[in-house]
Formats: structure tokens, C-alpha cells, sequence
């Protein structure tokens, strides 16, 4: 499953398209997003939909984020609890060594 994470950041973002300088800072947006996830102990799949999900919708909040007030610049309660329910997921799954 090939899942175009920058297109889909544009498109979460409504461009339409995306000059090469805006590209570069998407690209750094997804990677800083990927890495802040990973900082919770999740492990994302980047072939696993949900994940790849994830990983857009942190990095457009990441992106929407510079134009709020200090004071609403806090994480969207609704992005915490998918990160908080795919960490979830991760340390409740069982592995039995199979």
C-alpha cells in the first residue's frame, strides 16, 4: 500500500498545490510529527493506514499551530486521544513470539 504522506499533508491542509520550498517544510513537518509520536513509544507502520493517518494529522496541527494564541496552542484533545489510543494499542497487543 503506497500512501503519499505529503500529498495527503496538502491536501489536510487544502492546497491545491505545493511550490518546492513549501514542499521542503511538509517533508520536515512529517519527520518532526514521526518523531514526536515516536517519542510517546509508538512504533508507526508506515504501511499501516492508521498510522500513516496519524502521522498527517500531527503534522498539519504541527503546521496550523503557528498562527494560534500561546493560549490555544495546546494539542487538539482529539489528536491526544488517537495518540494516546494507538499507544494503547501498541503495549496492549500481546506479542507471544509467533
Amino acid at each position: 500500500m503506497a500512501l503519499d504522506k505529503l500529498t495527503m499533508l496538502a491536501a489536510e491542509l487544502n492546497m491545491h498545490s505545493v511550490p518546492e520550498g513549501r514542499k521542503a517544510q511538509l517533508e520536515q513537518l512529517l519527520t518532526v510529527a514521526a518523531s514526536k509520536i515516536a517519542q510517546t513509544g509508538i512504533t508507526l507502520n508506515e504501511n499501516d493506514a492508521g498510522d500513516v493517518h496519524l502521522q498527517v494529522t500531527y503534522a498539519a496541527w504541527l503546521f496550523r499551530r503557528r498562527a494560534q494564541t500561546v493560549d490555544n496552542a495546546g494539542m487538539p484533545r482529539w489528536l491526544q486521544l488517537d495518540i494516546h489510543d494507538r499507544l494503547i494499542h501498541e503495549k496492549g497487543t500481546v506479542d507471544d513470539g509467533a
